[in-house]
């Protein structure tokens, strides 16, 4: 009986021991590789085209911009989605700043394409022609590098398919 509660208690204190350890690997992990997506997808897009030196140094120029532009944005939106969120502890919530909070977000959200959209678009500018046309193959394995995971581990965005196009301006989405 004594033997059984030592193993038991010993099977235990290692289980913790192997949780704590991974915990520390997985912090260590996250903090080491803060902002390498992007890194990887700037040293990506470096190689996939070719950049000359002079490319290189206006595309660093344009990154830098990006990310300052894309901070700024961020942490409006972190304040109105903490506001927002702040909401779910009280009863009774009006409508109106609801809709007002949440419209917010979604014009931030919007700016943030915006942002990135022009981004690329400056990027592209400063590529040759033969540059142009590899650009335009490998942007969206640009975009998904900087991609944020989805919840659940689905994939990212792939790009509008047969079903996802928009419907052409002045037209309502069918329900499918």
């Amino acid at each position: 009986m004594v033997k059984n509660k030592l193993l038991s208690g010993l099977v235990i204190l290692l289980l913790l021991a192997n949780i704590a350890t991974l915990a520390m690997f997985w912090f260590n992990f996250k903090k080491e590789h803060k902002g390498v997506k992007h890194q990887e997808a700037k040293d990506f897009l470096i190689k996939e085209l070719s950049f000359t030196e002079t490319q290189q140094k206006q595309y660093g120029l344009m990154v830098e911009e990006h990310r300052k532009q894309s901070r700024e944005t961020r942490e409006q939106l972190r304040m109105y989605k903490d506001s927002l969120f702040n909401l779910l502890s009280d009863e009774q919530v009006p409508a109106e700043i609801q809709s007002r909070l949440t419209l917010a977000i979604a014009t931030l959200e919007q700016q943030m394409e915006t942002i990135t959209f022009n981004h690329f678009r400056e990027v592209r500018k400063i590529c040759n022609p033969e540059q142009q046309k590899k650009f335009d193959t490998v942007i969206k394995d640009v975009l998904r590098m900087m991609a944020a995971p989805l919840p659940g581990g689905r994939p990212p965005f792939n790009g509008p398919g047969p079903h996802h196009d928009p419907p052409p301006p002045g037209e309502a989405m069918d329900d499918e």
